[in-house]
């Protein structure tokens, strides 16, 4: 889902892709040709890239937590008991403007490290955070990094004529999509 809907973005916005695809070809040059964790590691924008795209289309809707205490809020009292199940609607933070200027915009430059100044903590929440964040963050973003290598040193992502994602309506768990079409060229 998350390699898919990254595909999109990249086709959609060309300069993005441009600037990720010199990365890669100038890392994977520079580590002749060798693809691993070591090459990755030095390709910030691929992972701003990555990023950008789960706070778009992140593959779950929401995070959900039991209270395991009774809490109150000190400034405004507000008391949530124990056992309340509270649901972090995460799409929701991921396209608000308070946090995001521009939400619907794919701007990996949000995520370099130059600008880390300006998130905002607990708006990027795709893996969750703090002592319950999932534990298979680090892996996952290996395993789509190093596919994502792969793919863009044979092919270019490219818009179709019907490319559009519909997000299907009611769908909690994953994010799913039907009718997703893209086309890749093949590079010389």
């Amino acid at each position: 889902s998350t390699l898919s809907t990254l595909c999109y973005n990249l086709s959609k916005y060309p300069d993005v892709l441009e600037t990720l695809v010199a990365e890669v070809d100038e890392i994977v040059e520079r580590c002749d040709g060798a693809v691993g964790h070591e090459t990755i590691g030095e390709m910030p924008y691929l992972e701003a890239c990555i990023k950008e795209n789960l706070r778009l289309n992140g593959p779950v809707a929401r995070i959900d937590r039991i209270c395991d205490k009774d809490w109150t809020h000190p400034e405004n009292g507000m008391t949530i008991k124990k056992g309340t199940c509270i649901r972090f609607p995460y799409y929701v933070i991921h396209h608000n403007p308070e946090f995001w200027p521009e939400p619907e915009l794919f701007k990996p430059e949000r995520f370099l490290k130059e600008n880390a100044h300006n998130l905002v903590p607990y708006s990027w929440i795709p893996f969750g955070a703090g002592p319950r964040a999932c534990i298979g963050e680090r892996f996952a973003m290996v395993e789509m990094k190093i596919a994502m290598v792969k793919l863009l040193q044979r092919f270019t992502p490219a818009l179709a004529e019907d490319s559009k994602i519909n997000v299907l309506n009611g769908d909690l768990f994953l994010y799913s999509f039907s009718d997703f079409n893209l086309k890749f060229n093949k590079r010389s």
